[in-house]
């Protein structure tokens, strides 16, 4: 987990998808910042599907192939679960300390609607290749961070799939431009992976953050 301070009133978490060890971490960042609102890179419906799965902790589906290869090689930096456990912990924590929760990430039936403008076959059956050798692919990476902004890198390197997480970055950032007010104490937790195009979105520059 990185944090980037945009200023005294507005932090930014970038986690990793699906390490476990991260939950902790996330918890006791929101307790001692004591966000007003607590902005979440998922969208409504992964919102609301996460809220049940707290109360009831029905069974959830398996996971992609893409997702087993990912775990299966993040697994050298800790325990890997999901639902993420970090989106998943600070969700628990919100309800339970009636902090407000906001979604950041594009809604489903929209998401559909770019994914199938932007992404073309030839796209899909670069990646299915891609797939088959992903197992074999060597990540060479010092921290979790840095293995999942590669991993981001290589499974959405053909266009269609760059465009789309693009179109995810810029709504988030359009979403966190209507909360930032500098007189709300806000706290947003985003996929490490897409920490550096919301900042570009935003106009920020990583670089100058402390982080």
């Amino acid at each position: 987990m990185r944090t980037y301070t945009v200023n005294k009133e507005f932090h930014i978490l970038g986690t990793v998808k699906g390490l476990v060890s991260e939950a902790r971490e996330v918890e006791q960042y929101i307790r001692d910042f004591k966000p007003e609102i607590l902005a979440v890179g998922i969208s409504l419906e992964e919102y609301e599907g996460l809220k049940e799965y707290i109360k009831s902790g029905f069974e959830l589906p398996e996971l992609s192939t893409i997702e087993e290869i990912y775990a299966d090689k993040l697994c050298v930096f800790g325990d890997v679960g999901f639902p993420p456990p970090a989106f998943e912990k600070s969700i628990a924590v919100a309800l339970a300390l009636g902090i407000n929760t906001l979604t950041l990430d594009i809604p489903e039936h929209e998401f559909t609607d770019i994914y199938c403008q932007r992404v073309h076959t030839s796209d899909i059956i670069l990646q299915s290749f891609m797939v088959k050798r992903l197992k074999k692919k060597k990540i060479v990476a010092a921290c979790p961070e840095d293995f999942e902004i590669q991993w981001d890198a290589l499974v959405n390197k053909f266009s269609g799939f760059k465009s789309v997480e693009r179109a995810r970055e810029k709504h988030m950032a359009m979403e966190l431009k209507k909360i930032m007010d500098g007189k709300r104490r806000v706290l947003a937790i985003i996929e490490i992976a897409r920490v550096s195009g919301v900042l570009n979105y935003l106009g920020i520059n990583k670089e100058q953050m402390k982080s």
